[in-house]
């Protein structure tokens, strides 16, 4: 980022002994504060402020020579504290509608919010169910051989952000954000991701079943429950049952998914069970919400078939998740569409 060289005397004795928070405040009036707040609207002003007091408390025992520096004409913080201070330790903070908001502001706000770090930033913490909340919801030890580096530089935000809009389309009644949930696929979560391993995790919150599901049927159990993923990856997948695919065979469905692909020029597919019950669980683990729920009853058909029987996941009810079969047309069977990275 470009540093604002207008305030070379500040840039420089920040680095000193004097913190960054300290120096931060102090170069600024209450009053510019509060213009700038009142200036941009009480919801966007409130929001500044909190986090501004946040990351900047106030400091005790301002030397009489740093007053001198202090510009008392100066309304906008954004033209004192250095554009770099100014993303990492504030703007950081906020969340994706606050960062919408102050685009706004002025060309100053708008140029250091549309800094891609913190658009990033905001969508692992206030979308994304990645490492850090499989440990908030289960304990550290379950992703403790994780790469967090890796985890959130591969991050696909941007594909999210772009993804949401395309699919706002086909889901006209759903907001963009409310189209599609980012779930990160631990391959070493619980000691391996798979769908009894996942099912292990689920008995915290089901703890009346005895595989963590409400159903999941014995032979798929067998044939599948051991199967793990290959790497762990970042996944999108829609929230619900793409429109128009209900009461379809599977190969119809199939060809509905292909064709979304082909026109939104996006390697969308059907998703696989363990992807379809991690995704599908995660939200209810994060937020307590049941996506593919029974009301109405929603299932996914998705890529297995084991013995002759199609697999769905869906019919999420207060008792818990089913995964099991679906050969025949149903209009509670749809299918969802899922991207891997």
């Amino acid at each position: 980022m470009i540093t604002n060289n207008n305030r070379s005397f500040f840039r420089d004795s920040i680095t000193d002994s004097w913190p960054k928070k300290d120096w931060a405040l102090n170069l600024i009036s209450p009053g510019g504060i509060s213009s700038v707040a009142y200036g941009i609207g009480y919801e966007i002003g409130s929001a500044c402020l909190s986090c501004w007091n946040r990351c900047f408390p106030p400091a005790n025992n301002r030397p009489r020579e740093e007053s001198q520096v202090i510009d008392p004409q100066a309304k906008d913080p954004c033209t004192i504290i250095p554009p770099e201070v100014v993303v990492k330790h504030i703007f950081s903070h906020l969340n994706l509608a606050t960062l919408r908001t102050i685009c706004c502001v002025s060309n100053q706000w708008k140029w250091l919010a549309n800094e891609p770090i913190l658009w990033k930033i905001a969508i692992y913490r206030e979308i994304a169910f990645g490492n850090d909340k499989w440990a908030q919801c289960f304990g550290t030890d379950v992703v403790k051989d994780e790469d967090n580096r890796e985890e959130f530089s591969s991050l696909p935000w941007k594909a999210f952000i772009e993804d949401s809009k395309k699919f706002k389309k086909i889901f006209p009644e759903k907001s963009a954000r409310d189209c599609l949930m980012l779930v990160r696929l631990p391959k070493t979560l619980n000691g391996g991701l798979t769908l009894k391993s996942l099912g292990k995790l689920a008995k915290k919150y089901f703890p009346a079943s005895d595989e963590g599901y409400r159903f999941f049927w014995t032979i798929f159990v067998q044939e599948l429950g051991d199967k793990s993923i290959d790497k762990s990856q970042w996944v999108l997948m829609t929230k619900d049952v793409l429109p128009g695919s209900r009461n379809k065979s599977y190969s119809e469905q199939q060809k509905i998914v292909a064709e979304l692909a082909e026109k939104s020029l996006i390697s969308y597919e059907v998703p696989e069970t363990l992807q379809s019950a991690a995704c599908i669980l995660s939200q209810y683990f994060g937020s307590n919400i049941r996506l593919f729920n029974d009301n109405p009853w929603t299932f996914t058909h998705c890529k297995e078939n084991v013995q002759g029987f199609q697999l769905i996941v869906g019919g999420f009810a207060p008792a818990g998740l089913r995964v099991c079969s679906g050969n025949f047309d149903h209009v509670h069977i749809g299918v969802a569409s899922l991207r891997k990275f």
